[in-house]
Order: structure tokens, then C-alpha cells, then sequence
């Protein structure tokens, strides 16, 4: 398989996170409310996780439901390793409440936290800019609980001709641009190409 043979450095192999069957809590997946009982869609993700794991042992699983968070459909802490949910149009306000339960679980559980997707999807002016800076960063950085810095990533999701500019991109405003450098320069920001050793803590929180 890919993961078995394809991703390997130096002998060993490198480890991913799989997140299946997302936003189940949502009706716009096969797998979603609109189709799936709590209780069967739990046993379809077991189902999935049993699959992947009698054929490798570099998957790490993520569970991560839509805003809002609740745990009707979550499967169970033994196939479980990754907590996250969904969640656009935030504010700084709602982004907390619902990262609270997930790292609360996360920490109770010895489980990882995460934001595990979002992005900006107004198109016009400089919103995919100052969506990070002005709405992402404080939500999670000024956090009074100190909660929501526990996340250990926040995922985005793609940019596309025929969706979003989640992200700015080259074809974006100079002011889009140099908003989103100063987000990537925060002290509480890493992206993928800065982090050296990511099994040596880089904040105290």
C-alpha cells in the first residue's frame, strides 16, 4: 500500500492522520444525518477503522463533526486518537464554545485537539485575509480559558477555481497578502516548513 511502502524516510515509516467520514452530524454526506442513525453510523467508522488497521499501523484516526459539537455520533475512545470539528463563518465567541468540548474530552482521554477544517468562503474583497488575522488568530490566541490554544493544528481547506479563495493566493490583493504574512508571522502561528521537531513543546500554555 501507499502508506506501507510509498511513505517511508530514512526506514521508517511516516504516520498520517485519517479522518473519515466527517461532518457526519451534517446531511450533505452519503454518510450523514440525512442517512445514518447515531448508532449505525458509529459502526460503520469502527468498521473502517478495523479495515485500515488490520493492514497498517501508521494511521492515526480523526473524528470531527460539524458545528455544532455534540458527541451523539462519536464512536468510541479506542478507535479514536484525533479530536476536531468543522466549523466556518466563526467568531471569536463561537469558535470557543465549540472547541472547548473538544479539548476538554481531548485532555480528559488522552487524545489530541484540533481545528480540524475551516476557511473563509466570502468572495469579495479582503476577507480570506483578515478572516485568519482578525478572526482565526484572536479566537484562539485570547481565549480567557486558555482552551482553545490547546488545538495542536488548524487545518484549512483547499482553494479552487470552482470554490472559495480559503486562503490568499497569488492572484489576491497586495493588502489580502501582506494581512496574511503578518498571520503566518505571529508568534503563536507554525506552518508545516517552520516546525523542526515537533515532539519538543515550542509554547507553555
Amino acid at each position: 500500500s501507499i502508506i506501507n511502502n510509498d511513505l517511508v524516510v530514512n526506514g521508517e515509516t511516516i504516520p498520517i492522520v485519517f479522518r473519515p467520514w466527517h461532518e457526519m452530524n451534517g446531511n450533505w454526506f452519503w454518510w450523514g444525518s440525512a442517512a445514518t442513525t447515531p448508532a449505525n453510523y458509529k459502526e460503520f467508522y469502527r468498521l473502517t477503522v478495523s479495515y485500515v488497521k488490520e493492514r497498517t499501523n501508521s494511521v492515526l484516526f480523526c473524528w470531527s463533526p460539524n458545528t455544532p459539537t455534540n458527541f451523539s455520533y462519536y464512536p468510541g475512545d479506542d478507535v479514536v486518537d484525533v479530536l476536531g470539528v468543522d466549523y466556518y463563518e466563526i467568531t471569536p465567541a463561537s469558535l470557543r464554545q465549540q472547541l472547548a468540548p473538544i479539548v476538554d474530552h481531548a485532555q480528559a482521554n488522552d487524545k489530541v485537539a484540533v481545528f480540524s477544517e475551516t476557511g473563509n468562503r466570502v468572495t469579495s474583497g479582503d476577507n480570506a485575509a483578515t478572516y485568519w488575522t482578525n478572526t482565526v488568530l484572536p479566537a484562539i490566541v485570547d481565549d480567557p480559558t486558555g482552551k482553545s490554544l490547546k488545538i495542536a493544528w488548524v487545518l484549512t481547506w483547499i482553494n479552487a477555481s470552482w470554490s472559495y479563495a480559503y486562503v490568499p493566493h497569488a492572484s489576491s490583493s497586495e493588502t489580502a497578502k501582506q494581512s496574511f504574512k503578518a498571520f503566518r508571522n505571529s508568534t503563536y502561528v507554525l506552518f508545516g516548513d517552520e516546525i523542526q521537531n515537533m515532539y519538543s513543546p515550542w509554547i507553555t500554555v
